[in-house]
């Protein structure tokens, strides 16, 4: 079910316009580097629905996964951070697809944000993983 909600969200983002304060790098360090930079820049290259995954534990038993359909308008930014002495690893999906994770060694601390090109670079997930 995943599969068709994240390209329902996809085709969605290619109506986002990066407005007045931002710019389209040719490479995906490039504007990771400036996404991480600014909340403005985040809120411009992010899907009008965010597909955003948490762990729950409601004590007691297994964690489960909830996943919810955000609004782009109801986010709070900054929506991805990198705290200092926190690990950035980038992965290629496709040519039009990457997922970033940000961790911290030792401890259950993990998010994932996955990016789709369309024109620029958009935001169209996160996955915390973090218990």
């Amino acid at each position: 079910m995943a599969g068709p909600i994240l390209a329902l969200i996809i085709g969605a983002s290619a109506a986002v316009s990066p407005g007045a304060t931002s710019t389209c790098p040719l490479s995906f360090p490039q504007f990771w580097t400036m996404f991480i930079r600014s909340a403005r820049y985040q809120a411009a290259h992010t899907a009008p629905v965010l597909v955003d995954t948490r762990v729950v534990d409601a004590g007691g038993g297994e964690p489960t996964l909830a996943r919810t359909m955000v609004r782009r308008e109801r986010l709070a930014f900054p929506v991805a951070v990198v705290p200092n002495g926190y690990v950035v690893l980038t992965r290629r999906l496709s040519s039009h697809s990457r997922e970033v994770t940000v961790s911290r060694e030792d401890t259950d601390m993990q998010v994932r944000y996955t990016f789709h090109r369309q024109g620029c670079w958009t935001l169209v997930r996160r996955d915390d993983d973090s218990l």
